[in-house]
Parts: structure tokens; C-alpha cells; sequence
């Protein structure tokens, strides 16, 4: 019989390392998964379905879609000083003691008192607490008290007020060439560029090559010609990979503003290593 934590896991397929196990904690629970799963997709086969609730009615969000275009599964990642809020779960990485929380929601995800706010809707109507709190007959300083309730009953994530104990780093870079994301066109043009001298800069948010290519069945020609295409990039000396990275901005003057995450997952962080390298890329 299969265990809770593989009972939504398929026997085989995609590309997940199953000899290599990991442990991670989700709202105080055991929550099993392997190298090459995201948050999202561990949580998935856990048999966890709430991730976190909504802003208002505390209803609850799982999974839309497989990318950074997430927009319910905002998740807590770490404890402490290096917790993270409104991070999507599935752009996390699984890593081994991972920790992780659901948002907006007490004591959690599963059973949240918030949803009392449900049957509150009818008296709860957009911009209430404007309407109600402030005007003639309530002052500044009754709406300043209720405002620290309505705050807390509507918030998001909880940044940390300890001191960040990690380190960063900054990279001025130059190059001829830098592309975004690392699809079929984006491993086309850095090949084709890198064979003629070019000096190649390839981002991509993920932590392996592909793009759309790593939706595609493992070991089939589109996976073939993909890791083809990889090992070829990694060859060339003119060309530089950035996995886990993403590009946040283009300028004017052709300046790119991206982030690394080194060491971005757990709750510790290695020695001389920095949390994120933030590169300011000229092109």
C-alpha cells in the first residue's frame, strides 16, 4: 500500500531523481520528495491541495499552473531571519530540510479562523473599513486601532524583523550578446552566436536548460536534441550559463538587471557563499 506521501506519486516518468529522497516540512508537517521536484509538485504528491488562502475571505488557494506565473500558491520559505513571504511554490527547488509555510491563515492552511470572514461577506463590502472608520462620527485615533486588526486579518506574508545574516553579492558584467530563457529559439541563438565568437550571456530561471523542451517526454527526440544543445553551449568558453537566474528588467542602453540565487533554500547558508548575486549585465 502506498504511504501518504507517495499515494499521488507516479511509479515512473518526468524528471525527478527517485534514488535520491528528500525530507522537507510544510506547516509543521513531513512532507517526502525527491531531487528535481519543486515545492509545488511535492506538496502535490503529499496530498496537500491548500497552499495558502485568499486576501480577504481567507478562502482557500492551491496550484494554477507549473511556473512563475503562480498566482495562488504564495508560500512562507525558512524561519527566522532568512524567511522569505510571497514566495511561489513552484518556483522553489526541492532541497533536503526545506521548510516552508502557508500564508494568511491561523494557526494554518488547513484549518484558518479566518474563514469566518466568509460569513461576514454581505457586511463586508470593498473599502469597508473606509466607510466605516474614518468619517464624522469615528476620529483618527479610533481608526488607528482598528486599523492594526484590519491589517493583521488582511495581511500577506510576515517579513522578518531579525537582522539578515546572509551575505550578497554584486557583478558588473559585460557582453556581446544576453538571452533571456533557455527555450528551443534561446538555445538556437546562443549556439549560433557562441560558434561565431560571439560573447554569450544565456538566463534562465529554472535550474536546468530547456524551457518548454523540459515538458516534453524524457529520453524522446525533443529531450535528446535539448541536452544535445546544452552539452554544446557548455563547450564553447565564450558563452556563460546563468541557471536560477532571473531577469528582472531591461533598460535603456541595453543594461539587464539579473538575480542569482546561490544559496537561496534552506535555512542555513554556506560559509563564503552568498544567499543571491545580483548582476548588472551591459549588452
Amino acid at each position: 500500500m502506498a504511504s501518504r506521501s507517495t499515494a499521488k506519486r507516479l511509479a515512473d516518468g518526468g524528471r525527478i531523481d527517485r534514488s535520491h529522497p528528500l525530507t522537507m516540512h510544510f506547516d509543521g508537517r513531513t512532507i517526502e520528495g525527491f531531487r528535481g521536484d519543486t515545492l509545488a509538485s511535492a506538496l502535490i504528491a503529499s496530498g496537500e491541495r491548500v497552499m495558502a488562502r485568499s486576501f480577504k475571505y481567507h478562502r482557500p488557494r492551491g496550484i494554477v499552473t507549473a511556473g512563475p506565473e503562480e498566482p495562488n500558491a504564495l508560500v512562507e520559505v525558512g524561519s527566522g531571519p532568512r524567511r522569505e513571504p510571497n514566495v511561489r511554490a513552484t518556483t522553489v527547488e526541492a532541497v533536503d530540510g526545506l521548510e516552508a509555510f502557508g500564508q494568511n491563515a491561523w494557526p494554518n492552511v488547513r484549518f484558518d479562523l479566518g474563514t469566518i470572514n466568509r460569513a461576514l461577506a454581505p457586511v463586508l463590502a470593498a473599502g469597508f473599513y473606509y466607510k466605516t472608520f474614518i468619517g464624522p462620527f469615528a476620529g483618527t485615533r479610533f481608526w488607528m486601532f482598528c486599523e492594526h486588526y484590519i491589517r493583521r486579518a488582511a495581511g500577506m506574508g510576515r517579513a522578518p524583523a531579525e537582522s539578515d545574516p546572509d551575505s550578497y553579492e554584486k557583478i558588473n558584467a559585460f557582453a556581446d550578446l544576453v538571452i533571456v530563457g533557455s527555450g528551443p529559439s534561446g538555445l538556437s541563438a546562443a549556439l549560433l552566436a557562441g560558434r561565431a565568437g560571439a560573447d554569450v550571456v544565456l538566463v534562465e530561471q529554472d535550474t536546468d536548460l530547456g524551457g518548454s523542451l523540459l515538458s516534453a517526454p524524457v529520453a524522446g527526440p525533443a529531450d535528446n536534441w535539448r541536452a544535445d544543445m546544452a552539452n554544446a553551449l557548455r563547450e564553447l568558453p565564450n558563452v556563460r550559463i546563468l541557471t536560477r537566474t532571473t531577469a528582472f528588467g531591461a533598460y535603456d542602453g541595453n543594461v539587464f538587471g539579473l538575480i542569482e540565487r546561490v544559496d537561496d533554500a534552506t535555512d542555513t547558508s554556506t560559509p563564503g557563499t552568498p544567499r543571491q548575486r545580483y548582476h548588472l549585465l551591459r549588452a
